[in-house]
């Protein structure tokens, strides 16, 4: 791709992260990701748009809400910066915007998936179908005759780390990881 898209691909990141953020903190808590909008956690004061501006809003506000002057996470600006480079990097890398799309999409799927297991210890179902649509999707449109070998693939990925967990947690005689991770192992050859 083009250099001159850098910057519009980095603003993008940051508010695909912004969204991320989102994921990451109600999806776990089992609040819908859509109501109600976006609020200090804290205060509960309902953010305006100029609030919730990716990255300049923490820094406008030196990282504190503005009603109730609570530390905001540092993980809600990192998370938008690391998306946006991640575009930028893959851009580097994929230069076909349709492969580009297809990346990105996953990367930042796995992005939430890695903070929302690294904070909760889950692994999302619904984030683990959206990765699993996205890649069926994309491998549709872009290569058809390979479907029947992902799904293969899925199942041999899937199915050996079955067997692995199976064998950690007799070994360890408790869960040595769970079924989050099988999932997310079937969707490797992605």
């Amino acid at each position: 791709m083009d250099i001159s898209v850098y910057p519009l691909l980095f603003l993008s990141g940051l508010i695909a992260g912004s969204f991320l953020n989102v994921l990451v903190y109600r999806i776990p808590a089992g609040i819908s990701v859509v109501v109600p909008a976006s609020h200090c956690p804290v205060c509960k004061h309902e953010l305006s748009w100029y609030e919730n501006i990716p990255l300049i809003s923490f820094l406008l506000q030196k990282g504190r809400c503005r009603h109730c002057k609570t530390k905001i996470s540092l993980l809600y600006p990192l998370t938008e910066t690391v998306s946006g480079l991640m575009l930028i990097v893959i851009a580097g890398f994929v230069p076909q915007v349709e492969q580009f799309l297809y990346v990105s999409i996953l990367a930042l799927l796995f992005l939430a998936i890695v903070l929302i297991d690294f904070r909760n210890f889950i692994i999302p179902d619904s984030l683990l179908i959206a990765a699993f649509v996205t890649s069926t999707v994309f491998s549709f449109l872009l290569k058809p005759e390979t479907i029947p070998e992902h799904f293969f693939a899925m199942f041999i990925c899937g199915g050996a780390l079955f067997l692995l967990r199976m064998a950690a947690n007799r070994w360890y005689r408790k869960e040595a990881f769970g079924l989050g991770d099988v999932k997310l192992g079937a969707l490797l050859d992605r």
